[in-house]
């Protein structure tokens, strides 16, 4: 048992009941002091209460122990196990159970209990580790102690005895595969775009094990230790043995260890893991794999080599998929797959960087045994105390990575693609560089499913007759919003609440606000999250009734049988047309149009009026009151931005006492005063680079360095996404990223072998030369590729350069500040002058925004190319010469930068 270290006031197992009861059974009150919850149970006359340190309203709360009871006029506290006697006595809650029944649950619950007591005593002297210290994949996979948070007996394993905690992950142990020798005729099993014999040939090799020669048509097979003796009990099994078509060589290659779901279990050296069938009853069903389940992965290999999926792919570049290519099985004489004995090869994404920081999301958010925080808490904490930040900011930092980097390429599968993701806390492992959410890997490939919209990407495929696993999306988004809202984004905000780092409501309106933000990309379907922000009820899973009845999940029928309703705490009432933008530190804020605009940023809501007076917008807050929520710089910038641009005007007004009325910082310096009043035009806002540049401007002293040509020290290239805008006239938000030559070269390649585009770029090459071609770009000091976007979907390849190094350089009189750019629209569906007017202006504001010190903007296309000349021109652009370069007879065109942002200032007059 557990020293006398551990708070008393802490009983993870029943918080983890009281937490599905709760959201279950609604026959509960909160006191008025807002400090515990009462059940009360007339048919014993007792009433219990729950205090709390922290009551979610979306997530688990976060109770206090002891059970206090009422009863009469006695008061005091009793143990779990005595409250759910009472409870499963009680006909309000529970109905009319038979003895059966109640002595079945009661004695799982108490099971799950004891085994969470276990764990937690034998992995006691690891706690400081498990919650404060840094972790790798496997680390976090055996820190899950408890389980599902909400679930009335997470650790409840009948079949397990004592001895076999060795395979549960909680342990932290490791063990060795039992291996067999299985006739051809014994066994089946298929793996996409290889075989089952290389597959497990990888394994032996890569655990370096040696069985000598096998009899002729024998092939190894790696099982579970476990399971093992389960399948030696089958008939059929056994008369396999008897027959010599299956040979048992033991057990031999230490090291595999249980991840979180049990049954799928990871050694670091090697190239897989292995997903089996156990049979062993984990919360509400029974972990056996089907046919048609190891099937769904290897389809969803080739939905991933698809072209649609390479896209989605590469939209996503920090999204993985834990790949599961194939499987295999014994089987019958006759011929017939045995279930129980399926295994499924689950690609390592782990395999030769073990301690690479990528943790699961159940884990992070587990409540502490000793009363302490959470490990995502924790993380948050050291994050703030080493930046001197608040941990408020801190967490709404790491939400704000967890939703761009984990909700919203799950969201985009379902709704640009129909794959669908059934994502909960078990299934998302989150990979963390310096305490941040910066990608995700998704496992558990049987989890997925299509809709439709797949139907349409992947024809080729799919064929004509939909999948076992078709979902129509109405039936299915509901579901998601279970998976991927209710267990694992609102688990998210619970464990940094209930730590007092934030308040639940930041979070929750941040998640509201990302929502609108991803309802503004159009997408194909975009069903999923109109249901998430326009229903005023979700569903979830009932996994306290299910499991007091006995049902095994998998087995059913119709799976909403299970799920019951509770009130979206994500629903608003919407009264305007809503816009949300992303703002440089990637925090949102939303703008809703009526008889004012309504402002909501996580923290702050406020409303301000808009006046015209000679094409100048004034604003005016609505309220006078200064000790109202008040907004940042940026976020005041974007208030500027919207205020100018959401209609036709040529800037914006307000006086000085109104700005420190709506801004808790000052003016920047760049900004007009006149009689203690602002003016800010078109031109003189967009040449401040805040709102943009996600990146501090790049300038550099001036420092000349004499090569071939003598020029300034030029800044190091921009990483990641450099450049982001919403653009008021798509309505959707224009970011320039730096390419990323492996993640990019498949799209790269797919965009210079357009007959359209190798006219004129001449790089209609192999992949291979195409990498080196991109490498080259990457590595060059006065040049730089990139690639530019709408809304997440890349359009646009382009080469930004410093044209006094650039072979340009020697054909006119360059400043030293010039730059250039290479231009090339490779998504053939963002082609036309519709398009280009608007990005050819971000792209161009980019270079003058880089460097202050840039005064002319030049190109050089192709004599004959007239629609990119037609392009230059259209921004003011001045046709100065034509010259011979070595490979072409080019036009050399010049911009400058005032008759840029002059001619910008015309373009949103005239729009």
């Amino acid at each position: 048992m557990l020293n006398n270290e551990q708070s008393e006031h802490v009983d993870l197992a029943a918080q983890c009941f009281f937490n599905g009861l709760l959201k279950e059974f609604h026959g509960w009150q909160q006191d008025t002091n807002h400090e515990f919850v009462s059940i009360n149970l007339p048919e014993c006359g007792v009433e219990l209460q729950l205090s709390y340190a922290h009551f979610s309203h979306c997530g688990p709360h976060r109770f206090i122990f002891p059970i206090r009871y009422i009863e009469g006029s006695h008061r005091g506290s009793l143990s779990f196990e005595r409250a759910l006697t009472l409870i499963l006595h009680e006909p309000s809650i529970v109905g009319d159970l038979s003895e059966e029944t109640r002595d079945l649950f009661k004695n799982r619950v108490i099971l799950s209990a004891a085994n969470t007591a276990n764990a937690i005593s034998t992995r006691f002297d690891d706690l400081n580790h498990l919650y404060k210290d840094k972790l790798n994949f496997i680390e976090a996979e055996q820190a899950l102690l408890v389980g599902h948070n909400m679930h009335p007996a997470p650790k409840s394993r009948s079949e397990f005895s004592g001895a076999d905690i060795c395979y549960a992950p909680e342990s932290g142990e490791s063990f060795g595969l039992h291996w067999f020798a299985v006739h051809q005729t014994a066994w089946q099993g298929e793996v996409y775009g290889s075989d089952v014999q290389k597959s497990i040939a990888a394994i032996t090799e890569d655990l370096k094990l040696d069985f000598g020669i096998l009899p002729a048509d024998f092939q190894l097979m790696p099982m579970h230790p476990w399971q093992v003796a389960v399948l030696k009990e089958r008939d059929d099994i056994a008369h396999l043995f008897a027959s010599e078509l299956i040979l048992d060589l033991g057990i031999h290659g230490e090291g595999w260890r249980a991840t979180t779901s049990l049954r799928a279990i990871y050694h670091p050296d090697c190239r897989f893991m292995i997903k089996y069938s156990l049979s062993v009853k984990l919360t509400n069903s029974v972990r056996h794999l089907s046919l048609k389940e190891v099937r769904r992965g290897m389809l969803l290999e080739q939905i991933l080599d698809a072209d649609k999926g390479l896209e989605l792919l590469q939209r996503y570049p920090k999204l993985t998929i834990m790949r599961e290519p194939g499987f295999a099985a014994l089987q019958t004489l006759e011929g017939e797959a045995i279930e129980e004995s399926l295994f499924a090869f689950r690609v390592n994404s782990f395999w030769k960087q073990p301690e690479r920081e990528s943790l699961v999301l159940a884990t992070l958010t587990q409540a502490d045994p000793l009363g302490g925080n959470s490990a995502l808490a924790n993380m948050v904490l050291g994050r703030a105390e080493e930046r001197g930040e608040s941990t408020s900011r801190v967490a709404q930092q790491w939400f704000q990575g967890y939703l761009e980097q984990v909700l919203e390429p799950l969201v985009t599968a379902r709704s640009d693609y129909g794959v669908i993701f059934l994502a909960h806390q078990q299934n998302i492992v989150v990979d963390i560089e310096d305490s941040l959410p910066v990608g995700l890997f998704y496992r558990d490939c049987q989890g997925t499913g299509f809709t439709c919209a797949a139907q349409e990407c992947f024809a080729e495929q799919l064929g004509d007759v939909a999948p076992e696993n078709f979902m129509p999306h109405q039936f299915v988004d509901p579901f998601i919003s279970y998976y991927l809202i209710f267990n694992s984004s609102f688990s998210v905000i619970s464990s940094m609440a209930s730590a007092g780092l934030v308040k639940e409501s930041v979070l929750l309106t941040q998640l509201r606000l990302f929502m609108g933000h991803l309802q503004q990309k159009g997408y194909k379907d975009p069903g999923f999250v109109d249901y998430l922000l326009n229903s005023d009820s979700l569903i979830f899973k009932g996994n306290f009734f299910v499991y007091l009845s006995n049902i095994n999940e998998n087995s059913i029928e119709d799976p909403s049988e299970i799920y019951q309703e509770i009130p979206n705490p994500l629903y608003l009432r919407p009264d305007g047309k809503r816009l949300v933008k992303r703002l440089p530190d990637s925090s949102l804020m939303g703008f809703t149009e009526g008889n004012s605009i309504s402002i909501e940023t996580a923290e702050c809501s406020l409303d301000v009026y808009l006046t015209e007076h000679d094409g100048l917008r004034i604003l005016l807050p609505a309220s006078p009151n200064y000790n109202q929520s008040r907004l940042s710089y940026l976020q005041m910038l974007s208030l500027l931005e919207h205020s100018i641009f959401c209609g036709v005007a040529k800037g914006v007004s307000l006086s000085l006492s109104h700005w420190d009325q709506l801004c808790y910082d000052k003016p920047a310096r760049w900004m007009c005063v006149d009689d203690n009043a602002l003016f800010i035009g078109i031109s003189q806002f967009e040449q401040n680079p805040d709102l943009w540049l996600l990146t501090a401007n790049q300038s550099l002293p001036e420092t000349l360095i004499e090569e071939e040509v003598t020029h300034p020290l030029r800044p190091r290239h921009p990483q990641g996404v450099f450049y982001r805008r919403y653009s008021y006239e798509f309505g959707q938000e224009l970011s320039l990223r730096l390419v990323d030559p492996q993640a990019d070269l498949a799209l790269f390649h797919q965009w210079m072998n357009q007959p359209r585009v190798a006219e004129f770029w001449e790089l209609d090459k192999p992949k291979e030369e195409l990498l080196a071609y991109l490498q080259k770009g990457v590595a060059l000091k006065h040049q730089f590729p990139v690639i530019a976007m709408l809304n997440g979907n890349a359009f646009g390849y382009f080469e930004y350069y410093w044209a006094k190094e650039d072979r340009l350089g020697p054909y006119y009189d360059a400043d030293n500040y010039d730059r250039g750019i290479h231009l090339l629209i490779g998504n053939e569906n963002y082609l036309g002058s519709q398009y280009w007017k608007v990005w050819g202006h971000y792209l161009i504001q980019y270079s003058f925004l880089a460097d202050s010190r840039t005064k002319h903007l030049v190109g050089e296309p192709r004599i004959d190319n007239k629609n990119v000349i037609k392009l230059w021109q259209y921004f003011d652009f001045e046709k100065v010469k034509e010259f011979h370069f070595p490979h072409k007879h080019a036009a050399l065109v010049v911009g400058k930068r005032e008759r840029f942002f002059e001619q910008m200032t015309r373009h949103y007059q005239d729009n």
